[in-house]
């Protein structure tokens, strides 16, 4: 799959379009392919490690996210789309338009283990 990833923190030119490996759902997870997502506010202090709000700022931003570079290389912390995979049928996509693939938002919260997500309907619904 494609993403648009960073390797290092700085200014929006440390972003590129990459191939990167699909990821596989763990206990309790789902597999959303994305079809829209959001650039905010909290993704570009994270894509500069705060690096404009100061340097204690700056510093505990990257204890948060990685000291020497990002833990995450994909950034986004909004997204709509459509859940193709359950944990427990790893090894199985969902039929596209199977009442059990809801459309799905998501934002996340600043916890990671947690998350707020919102079904949208069941995939046949418009």
């Amino acid at each position: 799959m494609r993403a648009v990833v960073y390797d290092r923190y700085g200014a929006p030119d440390v972003l590129r379009l990459a191939d990167v490996e699909r990821p596989v759902p763990g206990p309790d997870e789902v597999l959303v392919k994305v079809h829209a997502t959001t650039v905010n506010r909290t993704d570009a202090l994270i894509r500069e490690a705060n690096r404009r709000s100061g340097l204690a700022a700056s510093l505990v931003s990257r204890l948060v996210s990685g000291l020497r570079g990002p833990r995450q290389r994909i950034l986004g912390s909004e997204f709509a789309g459509e859940v193709v995979a359950f944990a427990r049928y790893r090894a199985r996509r969902l039929p596209r338009r199977s009442p059990a693939a809801p459309r799905v938002s998501f934002l996340r919260h600043p916890n990671p283990h947690e998350g707020a997500a919102d079904a949208a309907g069941a995939a046949g619904a418009s």
